[in-house]
């Protein structure tokens, strides 16, 4: 037995089987990391499917419920396989206020999990305030608190937010009862007051006018401009403002997961091989790994576009407030693909002058880029500083794009979200109308918002309840002590500690009757709750370091929405219109299929 046992092991088929046997090895290893799955057998949570781990349950209930759904199992310290990774998920508020506060996120781990970016478009993604880290997120978020968090850059804003309203606002009056009985359908909060959130946040960001169309917007076309390519943009009109407005609305697309390129759950199966599974996403790209990467370099063409037409009016002593003559800068962009590899771009000056894409030279809000503006703000500021403390045009270009992926849909999912909260809760909109009519017809500035508390409160109430970002990421520094008194060690620590906020927020020990809309939890004085009772307990917009720059801007901006739209109508739930809305986890938590109401004129 033992001779023909040697003799086997002598023939080409044995050198087969050992290398068969190597390769399902190997495969085993990839699909199940023992090592891995060892570390962190004490950590209770359900178990992971070889490749896939709790993938096919998180695709089946949505990320934001099943990790709920998980910590109510499993208790406030557990673990879910997002693929082969592990995510260590943290619900209990002192852990979390202690991880938030020293831990910091991991920006190329949590980069993988959202998109397959090669080339430039990578170097932006990890270039932005969501993902940098060391000397590049300080000098990010350095130009994003001189921009957006000091009272008198708050304050030179308001023009743009009340400018826009004051556009926005009239725009709804067709879909008010009178005009309901002629077939006008109910409005769509989502739609409608997306198009607003695009409209204020992409003039902030970029200084032009987005142009966005109100009247029009129900029925403005969702084009692919970007898979379009330069030549079909030509066509479509509109300035500079505008074209960026249709390319932003794309880009959002982009991170719909019916829309992701079959490389990200492959990425997210193996990550250890991400460098070749990016290699091949260069070379070998997909229809929606084109389309991702034809709308990320089309966004960063226009920024280069803007700011040399900055430089130019700067160097001919306009300082940015005239209008630069169409020839005088040259930015090429194409939007296509060739042999599988996407080129970035926009192109030529006409020789009459006009820009192509149909962009005009500047609207204005002035001409030019507007100078309260998030990126002429940036571009000021390089000019005096150091060589370690410049931005260079990469991260100029990642900050801008960072400004509006970051405030767009963030605040439209609140605010329409808030109009449907308060569409189902009379009691509420009639407090919030009174505290409207009580500040007359004042003019929308600092003094009048911050008098606003009943509808600060709303806000509040709205992000406990459907906070737009439900989770945040960190990684551990060293060692982390766990409530019950175990210790886990940084080495285990080798992937995301999830920290969904949206748990903390539904914790009925922090938050009596937690699923009820209660605003008056937020205000203080008599009838009121007297705000969170955890320092953890409400992160609508994060915690620690990584917390939201813009918190400040987006209250006003929120708050200035809601005064404006309860100045003119009411709102009532449409009847198709489901309660509660179904929701879904994508770059933010909002609403599927929109937020339908009537609208009431006053």
């Amino acid at each position: 037995m033992v001779a023909l046992l040697l003799e086997f092991v002598r023939t080409p088929l044995a050198a087969l089987a050992l290398l068969l046997g190597a390769a399902v090895g190997f495969l085993c290893w990839l699909g199940f990391y023992p090592l891995r799955r060892w570390r962190y057998r004490h950590f209770p949570g359900p178990i992971g499917l070889p490749f896939v781990g709790n993938l096919p349950e998180i695709t089946a209930m949505d990320t934001t419920p099943y990790l709920a759904h998980v910590s109510r199992k499993y208790g406030a310290v557990c673990k879910v396989w997002f693929g082969t990774r592990p995510w260590l998920v943290i619900s209990d508020p002192d852990l979390v206020r202690k991880l938030a506060c020293q831990s910091t996120a991991r920006a190329i781990e949590l980069a993988s999990y959202l998109d397959v970016l090669v080339g430039e478009n990578r170097e932006i993604e990890l270039a932005s305030a969501f993902f940098a880290h060391g000397e590049p997120w300080r000098r990010g978020r350095r130009v994003f608190e001189m921009a957006i968090i000091h009272p008198a850059s708050l304050s030179a804003h308001l023009p743009v937010i009340r400018r826009v309203l004051g556009r926005f606002v009239p725009s709804l009056a067709r879909y008010t009862a009178a005009s309901a009985t002629s077939g006008q359908p109910p409005l769509d909060a989502q739609k409608a007051v997306g198009d607003l959130m695009l409209a204020i946040t992409g003039e902030l960001a970029y200084g032009v006018d987005f142009e966005v169309d109100f009247e029009d917007a129900a029925a403005e076309p969702r084009t692919n401009e970007c898979h379009a390519g330069a030549g079909a943009a030509a066509t479509s009109g509109g300035g500079i403002g505008a074209h960026l407005a249709r390319v932003s609305r794309e880009v959002f697309e982009t991170f719909r997961m019916d829309n992701a390129t079959v490389y990200l759950p492959i990425q997210m199966a193996f990550p250890s091989l991400a460098p070749a599974i990016r290699w091949m996403a260069a070379h070998l790209p997909d229809k929606n790994q084109r389309r991702v990467m034809a709308c990320r370099s089309t966004m960063a063409a226009i920024s280069r576009q803007l700011m040399a037409q900055w430089a130019e009016a700067k160097h001919r002593g306009h300082g940015g407030a005239e209008a630069v003559p169409a020839d005088a800068v040259k930015v090429q962009a194409t939007c296509h693909a060739t042999n599988g590899k996407v080129a970035a771009a926009v192109s030529r000056a006409g020789s009459d002058g006009a820009l192509p894409l149909g962009i005009h030279a500047f609207r204005e809000i002035g001409s030019g880029i507007s100078a309260s503006s998030f990126m002429a703000a940036m571009l000021e500021e390089r000019k005096g500083a150091g060589a370690q403390d410049r931005l260079s045009d990469i991260e100029v270009i990642a900050q801008s794009i960072t400004f509006i992926l970051a405030s767009y849909e963030t605040s439209s999912t609140t605010t329409s979200l808030a109009l449907l909260l308060l569409a189902t809760h009379p009691e509420a909109q009639r407090a919030l109308t009174a505290e409207v009519d009580a500040m007359g017809g004042r003019e929308i500035d600092m003094e009048l918002l911050a008098e606003l508390h009943y509808t600060e409160a709303v806000i509040k109430e709205t992000m406990r309840l459907y906070p737009a970002v439900p989770m945040m990421h960190r990684h551990a520094k060293g060692d982390i002590q766990l409530p019950d008194g175990r210790v886990v060690p940084r080495q285990v620590l080798g992937t995301f500690l999830a920290i969904p906020n949206y748990n903390v927020h539904h914790d009925p020990a922090l938050w009596p009757e937690p699923e009820r809309f209660m605003p008056e939890r937020f205000l203080t004085g008599p009838g009121g709750g007297g705000g969170p009772t955890h320092p953890a307990a409400w992160s609508g917009f994060g915690l620690g370091a990584r917390m939201c720059v813009g918190h400040k801007l987006a209250s006003m901006i929120g708050k200035a929405t809601l005064l404006s739209l309860f100045r003119r109508y009411t709102f009532s739930v449409a009847p198709h219109q489901p309660v509660p809305p179904p929701m879904a986890t994508g770059l933010t938590f909002g609403p599927k299929g929109g937020v339908w109401l009537n609208v009431h004129a006053r």
